[in-house]
């Protein structure tokens, strides 16, 4: 099964949320609780869609960042 991946991750200007297959930000936010609001309210929309969340640049994904169904993440 193919997912979509929804990201946030650490930028410039705030926090990042991107998704799979789009190569620009869909939105920045100040606040990382905004960001993973915004990137899970995405995900619930579609049922095959997970959320990865980076607490910096480089980090690896935070564990309190799960996706509403399946709990994966992606890579």
């Amino acid at each position: 099964m193919n997912f979509t991946c929804v990201k946030v991750q650490r930028t410039d200007n705030g926090w990042g949320v991107t998704q799979s297959g789009l190569a620009e930000l869909l939105a920045v936010y100040a606040s990382w609780e905004d960001a993973i609001d915004y990137a899970r309210g995405l995900a619930a929309g579609n049922a095959a869609s997970i959320v990865e969340a980076r607490t910096t640049r480089a980090g690896s994904p935070c564990g309190s960042c799960s996706a509403p169904t399946p709990a994966a993440w992606c890579t």
